[in-house]
C-alpha cells in the first residue's frame, strides 16, 4: 500500500497539539486517501510517554540520530523505508529537510517541507550561505511544496530564497476535543488544589525559550502592576526542559510569580487561569493562543502583525500591546483586571466561537489532504 512518510525533529516531554494534529491527519490519510503512514522522530523522542498514543494506532515508529552526518542519516532512512511504498515525504521543523529531499529523490517520491516557526529575526551572512545551498540549489529544484504556518513565516522563506510558487500558507488547527469546558465547581476545586486564593487573578505564560517568549517583559510588567497596588495577581510561567533554571533565577523570590512545569493535560493550566499572556518577540503560529481562546480565556499578546491578522477578528477578547513595550503590556494587563466578570465571560465565549469556526484541526487537516491530492495527482 502507498505510504506517506513524516520525518520530524520533535521530542517534547508532552504530546501537545502537534502530536494530536499528526494523529488526526494520519486517520484522514487512511480513510480518505487509503494510504499508510510512517513516523520517524529524532532520537530525543525515545521513551516519551506520548509514543503510546501512536503505538496504539499501530503506526510504524522509527528514530534517527540527528548528530549523524547527513549522508548516514539518509542511508539509515532509506534502509528503514525500503519495504514501504513511500510516495510522499513530509518533513517537519527543518532539521531533516535535506534528508527528506534526498530520500524522496532516491524513492522518486514527492517531498514537502513544513516550516512551523519563523525565528530568524535577521537573516545573517552565515544563514545566507547555508540557504544558498539548501534552498537555491537544492530546494527550489527538488522540493514540491513548502508549507508555512503563517504569512509571516512565508515572507521569511521568500527572503531566504524559496520560490513563491512553491510556498503555501496553512495555519495550524486546534484539536478542540482536548479542551472541554470545565464547570465552575470543578474549576474552584482545581484552583484550590493549586493554592490559588479565591480573589486572585491568574496570568499564564509559556516560557520554553525565555527571550523569545518575552519572559523578562512579563516579569517586569508584573512588578509594575504589583507596585500599582494589584496585589491580587498571580503569574504562572511554564518552563521548558532547558529553561527551568533560567526562569527560576529570573523570578528569584518574587512571591506573586510561580515557575511551573509543563503537563500533559494542558487544559488544566488554562482552566485555572483568567488570562493568557503571549509576550513573544517572534512567533510562527501560536498554538497556545488558539488553545487559550478555545478555553475561553482573555488574551494579551504582543502585536506581531500576522498574529493580529490571524486572531484579532475574534473581537475584544484578543488584546494586543506594542511588542517589547513593557509599559504598554502593563496597561493592557491592567485592562483585563478592570474588566467585569460578565464581560470576561462574554469575550471568552467569543474567543471560543472564533477558533471553533476558523481554526480547528479538522479544517487544517482538509487543507493538508487537498495539498497531498494536488501533488500526487
Amino acid at each position: 500500500m502507498a505510504t506517506i512518510l513524516h520525518i520530524m525533529d520533535y521530542g517534547g516531554p508532552y504530546s501537545g497539539n502537534f502530536i494530536s494534529s499528526l494523529l488526526f491527519l494520519e486517520e484522514k490519510i487512511t480513510k480518505e486517501l487509503g494510504f499508510n503512514s510512517i513516523f520517524i522522530f529524532s532520537e530525543r523522542a525515545k521513551q516519551r510517554p506520548w509514543l503510546n498514543l501512536i503505538q496504539k494506532r499501530k503506526i510504524p515508529i522509527f528514530f534517527i540520530d540527528k548528530k549523524l552526518s547527513l549522508l548516514k542519516r539518509v542511508k539509515n532512512i532509506i534502509t528503514i523505508v525500503k519495504d514501504y511504498n513511500v510516495i510522499l515525504v513530509h518533513s517537519h521543523f527543518t532539521t531533516f529537510d535535506l534528508d527528506a529531499v534526498f530520500v524522496a529523490k532516491y524513492l522518486k517520491a514527492k517531498v514537502i517541507w513544513h516550516v512551523h516557526s519563523g525565528l530568524f529575526k535577521k537573516i545573517t551572512i552565515k544563514q545566507k550561505l547555508k540557504d544558498l545551498i539548501k534552498i537555491r540549489f537544492i530546494a527550489n529544484n527538488w522540493i514540491d511544496s513548502v508549507i508555512t504556518v503563517s504569512d509571516s513565516v512565508s515572507e521569511i522563506m521568500k527572503q531566504r530564497g524559496v520560490i513563491s510558487s512553491k510556498i503555501i500558507t496553512i495555519n495550524n488547527g486546534i484539536d478542540i476535543k482536548r479542551f472541554s469546558k470545565m464547570d465552575k465547581k470543578k474549576k474552584v476545586i482545581l484552583r484550590r488544589q493549586n493554592n490559588i486564593l479565591q480573589n486572585q487573578k491568574v496570568f499564564l505564560l509559556f516560557g520554553w525559550s525565555p527571550y523569545i517568549k518575552g519572559v523578562d517583559l512579563f516579569i517586569n510588567a508584573s512588578k509594575i502592576l504589583w507596585d500599582l497596588g494589584y496585589t491580587n495577581i498571580l503569574c504562572f510561567i511554564v518552563y521548558g526542559e532547558k529553561s527551568k533554571d533560567i526562569i527560576c533565577k529570573m523570578i528569584a523570590d518574587i512571591p506573586w510569580i510561580r515557575a511551573i512545569p509543563p503537563i500533559e493535560n494542558v487544559a488544566e493550566l488554562y482552566n485555572i487561569s483568567d488570562c493568557f499572556v503571549s509576550a513573544s518577540r517572534s512567533e510562527g503560529f501560536s498554538y497556545s493562543i488558539g488553545e487559550a481562546m478555545i478555553s475561553r480565556l482573555l488574551i494579551v499578546s504582543s502585536n506581531l502583525p500576522h498574529l493580529i491578522r490571524i486572531f484579532s477578528l475574534a473581537g475584544k477578547g484578543f488584546i494586543t500591546f506594542e511588542n517589547e513595550d513593557i509599559q504598554d503590556l502593563v496597561v493592557n494587563l491592567e485592562r483585563t483586571l478592570k474588566t467585569s466578570s460578565k464581560e470576561i465571560c462574554e469575550l471568552g465565549n467569543l474567543n471560543y466561537k472564533y477558533i471553533k469556526e476558523n481554526y480547528t484541526v479538522n479544517k487544517w487537516c482538509k487543507k493538508i489532504i487537498d495539498l497531498y491530492n494536488f501533488l500526487l495527482n
